[in-house]
């Protein structure tokens, strides 16, 4: 039981429990649970599948950037609420990463963007929280939030010159040559 085990260490900014051998915990409640500074957190090399209750595990930190659960299986989080609150106040949240096994119908953080969508690294697809439950099950992808880097590329003559637009949704459009 890792239950509230960092909760309220609001000056933690950096953590790797990636070496911790994991096999047989069950209960996460709130274990990240107000850690405010944190800013990274390596969890990569859990064995998440006896955890049973994640009620809360990230709440509430909210510098959290980034978190890359690509190799969770949380098949085991079978209660209705076994999940709930797991990104809470996660307000810097732009990217997360989940496997095949990780419970998106469960636990997904809601967008920090303007857009309130996540960027489907894997299919170049905007959704929203409620869409990557409903369709994204089982499927293993990146999501950001920040916008996603598209590159632009426009000719003028015969200079082919690339152009980076990161931030916001955008529309592809046809390359045009001038000149032709």
């Amino acid at each position: 039981v890792a239950e509230g085990m960092f909760a309220g260490c609001s000056s933690l900014e950096s953590i790797d429990v990636s070496g911790w051998k994991t096999p047989a915990l069950d209960f996460t409640l709130g274990m990240f649970y107000g850690c405010s500074s944190l800013t990274s957190l390596d969890l990569s090399g859990w064995n998440t599948s006896a955890i049973t209750y994640m009620n809360g595990m990230f709440e509430r930190c909210s510098s959290l950037t980034s978190l890359d659960l690509s190799g969770w299986d949380t098949s085991a989080a079978t209660g209705d609420d076994s999940m709930d609150d797991m990104f809470t106040g996660c307000s810097s949240l732009t990217s997360i990463s989940v496997g095949e096994k990780f419970g998106v119908a469960k636990a997904f953080p809601a967008a920090t963007s303007s857009s309130n969508r996540w960027y489907s690294v894997a299919d170049n697809v905007w959704y929203t929280v409620e869409e990557v439950a409903a369709k994204r099950q089982g499927v293993a992808d990146t999501y950001r939030n920040d916008g996603p880097r598209v590159d632009i590329t426009y000719a003028v003559t015969d200079m082919v010159k690339p152009a980076t637009y990161t931030g916001k949704e955008i529309r592809p459009m046809p390359i045009v040559r001038v000149g032709d």
